[in-house]
């Protein structure tokens, strides 16, 4: 087969959700793959999959920067410039993605994600200068992710807005549902509930439309914490659950912490303590498992609240 259909093969896989096959299957081909563009276009099929099941995974991001740092190699070498904005543009992600990961809270300093945002501008110059619609629109949200964590939510906003026109212009489902989404987001921070829920329902709807389901767990997610805040709750536990059950399908335990998360809450608002109890204390086992100290300070923080008399600590490691 050839190494184009190959790849192909792996990233509709991968949109499945079937993560493993879909990278058994590139590293099979891969000692088949000559030197040059079979070889360039293996490991950016490869990377873009490694990027987000490193960051689900919280797994050590050295052997991903280490293909893809390959990949931009080899695109230089070739003169590929459109697989070379590719690897910058993964690239970027997986620093991103790194610092991320190992955060213990959500409040970034002002140059955070700096390796991440020159390389995802270098992509974005080089995908604009070849008419690449679809990747910079993929750039223009990439950039607007580090403006949301640095807290510049205007700046954010307009660069979601922007991925959002080029991919529709373009009719590029898969690229107007993550703009959607952190639009969603952006207006959820905001308090305008009223315009954040449209945002997330149909964020969700252009996921479906995609087919691409590892992401779908996060847009239940979010639908559901609007609707608890617009206390309409059994829509909230709906959501929750339904990204729970998504969660555990696809193997996404970083998801499922967070569903567990979300599904304690709508259990305590209720009364039902002993069961919220359980969930957190899930929650936090999953956190430290994939050594996450964001989710394992969330949980831990819940649990203490409804069992003060239990020590509870916030290590990654206990």
């Amino acid at each position: 087969m050839k190494i184009d259909l190959i790849c192909r093969d792996a990233e509709a896989l991968h949109a499945l959700g079937r993560t493993r096959e879909a990278l058994d299957l590139l590293h099979e081909a891969r000692p088949r793959a000559e030197d040059g563009a079979p070889l360039l276009a293996l490991l950016l099929a490869e990377g873009r999959i490694r990027t987000l099941d490193t960051v689900n995974r919280n797994a050590d991001p050295a052997p991903l920067l280490a293909l893809l740092g390959e990949a931009r190699q080899l695109a230089e070498r070739l003169g590929d410039r459109a697989s070379l904005a590719d690897a910058l543009s993964l690239l970027g992600q997986a620093h991103y993605f790194a610092e991320l990961n190992a955060a213990e809270s959500i409040q970034f300093a002002d140059d955070s994600f700096a390796e991440s945002l020159d390389l995802q501008q270098r992509a974005l110059s080089l995908r604009e200068e070849l008419g690449d619609a679809r990747g910079t629109s993929e750039s223009q949200f990439l950039i607007g992710t580090v403006y949301e964590r640095r807290q510049r939510h205007d700046e954010a906003m307009e660069r979601y807005e922007e991925a959002y026109r080029i991919a529709d212009r373009g009719a590029f489902i898969r690229e107007k549902a993550e703009p959607t989404r952190h639009m969603a987001f952006h207006c959820l921070i905001e308090g305008d509930l009223e315009r954040a829920l449209p945002f997330a329902l149909k964020a969700l709807a252009l996921r479906e439309e995609s087919g691409f389901r590892p992401h779908l767990p996060l847009d239940h997610l979010l639908a559901s914490e609007i609707f608890m805040r617009l206390d309409r709750t059994e829509e909230a536990w709906n959501h929750a659950n339904e990204a729970y059950e998504l969660a555990e399908r696809l193997g996404i335990k970083r998801a499922a912490s967070s569903s567990l998360l979300l599904l304690g809450d709508l259990r305590a608002a209720r009364g039902e303590t002993r069961q919220a109890i359980d969930d957190y204390e899930q929650a936090l086992k999953l956190g430290r498992e994939l050594k996450l100290p964001l989710a394992v300070a969330r949980a831990a923080e819940r649990l203490r609240k409804l069992r003060p008399s239990g020590a509870v600590t916030d290590e990654v490691s206990s």
